[in-house]
């Protein structure tokens, strides 16, 4: 018995700890749900923002597709949300809500009630396009207002799809840079020669034609490792709130929730940068050609505080490419920040 008492002393503030739970918060007439798991030990809570845009973040979290379940969420707990249109018939979609700057103040309010509900700091996390939901989400708060404590953004371009500069300077420049590192590394020297002499000679990208090629030399770069999908982690999600079945896998909302954003893309400023003061840190893959480190490096200079991580080895899902050095890059600032 002394010995249960014992084991049962030691063993109780580990477990309570733990969190696993669903709830929504009420933002603007909507329910956005959230799904939060992982450890309260360091007080800190992370959000992640997924990106896409228009795809789910609780599906993310649940079928534990990153491996966070025995990695970040053992230090941290982490809060993966549905965004505003999601999990809906199409037809009761309000197009006029959905928006970046909207997307921000919900992103706001699920930061919110993270904050109050577990009394810790908070950090934002966003991949890709949600790497802009976060960025519009900072520049929506005050100076002096502490709700959030830093923001990580992943594998996140500072131009999108409607910007000249994409093409006429930022992707030129990576295939550039690209094809000049593999031909000094003696890597298939002959092919990354004739796409350094390809690029050099349009010098910008400017038709669909030119958009493939492009393509076609920066994919062969890099394989990624092929992503693993289990029956088990499909099981984990389709038939918990707020899935339901079939309604999660037709995906026509997450279809109508892209083109949406994509087209408010147009009108989306460059200055994003501006006027954030948290602590930001960048991350993105050597071979990331959504988000390549030349474009990321500009946005590294443009905030007033932050740092940033190039990972070897790694494309878009820097996550999955390098899992090691992504975590204990998170880790390491999420830590480190008073």
């Amino acid at each position: 018995a002394l010995v249960l008492a014992v084991f049962l002393l030691l063993a109780s503030p580990v477990r309570s700890q733990l969190i696993k739970e669903f709830f929504f918060v009420d933002q603007a007439d909507k329910q956005l749900p959230v799904f939060v798991r992982g450890s309260h030990i360091n007080k800190i809570a992370l959000i992640f923002v997924q990106g896409g845009p228009g795809e789910n973040g609780i599906d993310f979290g649940r079928s534990d597709y990153p491996r966070w379940r025995k990695s970040l969420e053992q230090h941290m707990v982490i809060a993966y949300y549905d965004q505003r249109g999601l999990n809906r018939p199409v037809r009761k979609i309000n197009r006029d809500s959905i928006n970046y700057q909207q997307y921000g103040k919900d992103l706001l309010a699920v930061a919110k009630q993270v904050h109050d509900r577990y009394q810790c700091k908070v950090f934002l996390l966003g991949h890709s396009a949600g790497g802009w939901i976060t960025m519009h989400g900072l520049n929506q708060l005050s100076e002096n207002q502490k709700l959030i404590s830093g923001a990580i953004l992943a594998n996140t371009p500072l131009t999108n799809d409607h910007s000249v500069l994409r093409y006429q300077y930022y992707r030129p420049l990576y295939l550039r840079n690209l094809a000049t590192e593999l031909i000094e590394d003696g890597k298939d020297v002959i092919k990354w020669k004739e796409a350094l002499n390809w690029i050099n000679s349009i010098d910008s990208i400017t038709n669909s034609d030119q958009a493939r090629k492009w393509n076609q030399y920066v994919n062969k770069a890099f394989e990624p490792a092929k992503r693993r999908v289990s029956v088990g982690m499909i099981m984990r999600v389709l038939f918990k709130r707020p899935y339901q079945g079939l309604a999660l896998l037709h995906r026509k909302d997450n279809q109508l929730i892209n083109d949406i954003l994509w087209e408010s893309g147009k009108n989306e400023p460059s200055y994003l940068t501006m006027n954030i003061s948290r602590p930001v840190l960048l991350i993105t893959g050597r071979y990331d050609d959504v988000a390549p480190p030349e474009e990321m490096a500009v946005m590294y200079r443009s905030f007033r505080q932050s740092s940033i991580r190039i990972l070897p080895d790694a494309s878009h899902e820097a996550f999955l490419d390098q899992p090691e050095l992504f975590n204990r890059a998170v880790l390491d600032f999420v830590l480190r920040q008073e």
